[in-house]
């Protein structure tokens, strides 16, 4: 072999194993920097917002704060200590209000003030690596699915089994609350809310990649799902709320802002058409993600009312 031909093979060789460990490097930061707890409960805040919902928010915290909630505890099946917050009267309804990615409970206090003006029950959980909840991986939904399924059958067997639940999640909670309609979920849970949630991991990560960081899915995608299989326990690919909802019979309020640039409003339509059972679709006009209340509160009040109210006997 020629010398030169020698040396370029090396050369080649060199780059492949250069590229190959930058992109492994790459898929392991995106694993992290997607999935690892971002920090104690204290320092946690809710995203960004517009300055009406910011204001709300911290409002609502504050409501929060100075209510007479009650603190549950709970066990994950995986051992991950959870935490949530429970406020309720004589009635037999109660909403599970599940908070998004990087937020903690309180982010669902808006919500749970105009299902306690109802005369509904509230509980509120603290996501698995969110809040006061253990955990040191993020579950996207999935993982969260099976702690919804815990915190059901704790609130079942709190209200002596006599009770009705609807489910009620934003972004990733929404993900979250129909991964868990696909489940064997007791027959308590009448009615799913689901506000700006993705079709799957896979499509959400992916489009990020694409869309807001302007990454090819390979080979980042591939690598930080492979290790998100081994060390939190799911792969991205199986992690579907699109799936999920194909199987569920549980009636479905799909709510989306129009606008939303960062889970897209074509996912909600595309689980919409997918469900086969009661469903609606609301796409709110102008509104980014997470901000169909803020964007017209009373409206979305009214909306998941008439929706709930088919389903939930009266008080």
């Amino acid at each position: 072999m020629k010398p030169s031909l020698r040396t370029a093979l090396r050369l080649g060789a060199l780059v492949s194993i250069l590229g190959f460990l930058a992109s492994a490097g790459g898929g392991t930061y995106l694993f992290y920097f997607a999935l690892a707890r971002k920090g104690p409960a204290h320092e946690e805040r809710a995203a960004a917002t517009d300055e009406i919902a910011a204001q709300s928010r911290l409002q609502g915290r504050a409501w929060m704060r100075a209510s007479p909630f009650e603190t549950l505890s709970a066990s994950a099946k995986d051992g991950v200590s959870l935490r949530g917050y429970y406020r309720g009267g004589p009635s037999r309804r109660t909403a599970v209000l599940v908070h998004g990615y990087g937020t903690n409970a309180s982010l669902m206090a808006d919500y749970a003030r105009f299902y306690l003006e109802d005369g509904i029950n509230v509980f509120l959980p603290d996501n698995r690596a969110h809040g006061a909840s253990g955990g040191q991986w993020v579950g996207m939904g999935w993982l969260d699915r099976d702690d919804l399924l815990v915190w059901i059958q704790a609130l079942i067997e709190k209200a002596n089994g006599g009770c009705e639940i609807l489910l009620h999640g934003i972004s990733m909670g929404a993900a979250a609350v129909m991964m868990a309609g696909g489940a064997e979920i007791p027959s308590q849970v009448k009615c799913l809310i689901a506000d700006c949630g993705y079709t799957s991991v896979e499509a959400q990560f992916k489009y990020q990649l694409e869309h807001m960081f302007g990454l090819p899915p390979f080979p980042l995608f591939h690598i930080a799902s492979l290790e998100s299989k081994i060390i939190a326990g799911y792969g991205f690919a199986e992690a579907s709320a699109l799936e999920a909802v194909k199987k569920s019979r549980i009636p479905i309020f799909f709510i989306h802002g129009d606008a939303d640039d960062f889970v897209p409003a074509r996912m909600a339509r595309e689980l919409y058409e997918s469900a086969p059972g009661e469903k609606r679709l609301w796409l709110v006009p102008g509104a980014q993600h997470a901000m169909a209340y803020y964007a017209n509160p009373q409206e979305y009040v009214r909306q998941v009312r008439d929706f709930y109210r088919e389903f939930l006997s009266d008080p």
